[in-house]
């Protein structure tokens, strides 16, 4: 997998002109929420760098190898934390994983602007963590411009399988999440939500 269509330079709306290069520092701008484009080089060097890793790590290598993958792509992750491949990522730096947590087979974890996931943490099979956003403007996504928001799980959260999660969402401590839900905004602690979009279930789900 790789970005290898390159735009032409062109005017785009409230941006100047864009090339690969034309955003010194799209790093930056992707970590702080402020639109970059996807071509720029030095996110195409971490992607390339990436990918060879993340195949080997779903070939289906041993535990051992699979942390020590993991670790060279950049996931900063507790030795307790587990990840079932396989698993997809853009960047894998961005991602911080705590004790104990368990991310099942099939994953998608699009780290843009940030993924902290706390300690034991359960995310079920293919669910999503979605921290980025193409632009709504045809032309600005022609020429690959994004925005990204981070995603925030913290402590005891448990994640049914197949949710997705939208950039910018923080889900609170012990909070469950209905197998198949799209939660789009922020989920209080120790609440049961389902639903696409959606809703608060039980308003607290230790009672």
């Amino acid at each position: 997998m790789s970005y290898v269509l390159r735009p032409k330079f062109r005017k785009v709306r409230n941006h100047r002109l864009l090339s690969p290069n034309a955003m010194t520092n799209a790093i930056t701008l992707m970590q702080s929420g402020q639109p970059y484009s996807l071509f720029a080089d030095e996110l195409e060097q971490i992607r390339q760098r990436l990918y060879p890793l993340l195949k080997a790590f779903n070939q289906g290598v041993s535990c051992n190898d699979g942390q020590q993958l993991l670790r060279q792509m950049g996931l900063q992750m507790a030795d307790s934390a587990m990840i079932q491949p396989p698993l997809f990522t853009c960047y894998g730096q961005f991602i911080r994983i705590g004790e104990r947590s368990f991310i099942n087979w099939d994953c998608v974890l699009l780290d843009h602007a940030g993924i902290t996931i706390g300690d034991y943490v359960l995310i079920g099979p293919k669910c999503q963590l979605i921290t980025v956003n193409h632009a709504n403007d045809m032309a600005e996504r022609q020429a690959g411009m994004e925005t990204a928001k981070p995603i925030v799980i913290e402590d005891n959260v448990w994640l049914g399988a197949g949710v997705i999660v939208l950039p910018g969402v923080t889900i609170g401590k012990g909070a469950i999440v209905a197998a198949g839900s799209v939660v789009t905004k922020d989920v209080a602690a120790f609440t049961t939500v389902g639903g696409n979009p959606a809703r608060v279930l039980k308003a607290d789900n230790r009672a």
